[in-house]
């Protein structure tokens, strides 16, 4: 699907962008910051995007980059060092125990795990 901007709109963007944040990414940091009352858990999104490929990248890797997307519009990126995942681990029980502990505190509404090369 693709949406058509004007220049005037296009540019407006492109001036919120932060680095080499993609019209994607600011239009889902705004939306990110928009949403009032933040009572779910936040979205999270695996790089390869099917969870058991992306676990089975894990265990090989033992870490994935993290890219933390907050209420206010702002995010951050780390390295999640895997020490304890097994094959019989949960990724998201490991996640909600550890790197997203206290997510509602931290105002997290969105999270990307990205597997780094082994």
């Amino acid at each position: 699907m693709d949406i058509t901007v004007s220049e005037a709109t296009y540019n407006r963007l492109a001036a919120l962008a932060s680095g080499f944040e993609t019209p994607e990414a600011v239009i889902n940091r705004l939306i990110d910051a928009n949403e009032i009352g933040q009572t779910k858990k936040p979205e999270l999104l695996f790089n390869p995007a099917n969870e058991d490929e992306f676990k089975q990248a894990l265990l090989v890797s033992k870490q994935a980059r993290v890219e933390l997307f907050r209420q206010d519009g702002t995010s951050e990126e780390g390295i999640w060092k895997v020490r304890t995942l097994s094959e019989q681990s949960s990724v998201r029980a490991n996640l909600w125990s550890g790197y997203l502990r206290n997510w509602k505190d931290k105002g997290i509404v969105r999270a990307v795990f990205t597997v780094l090369p082994a």
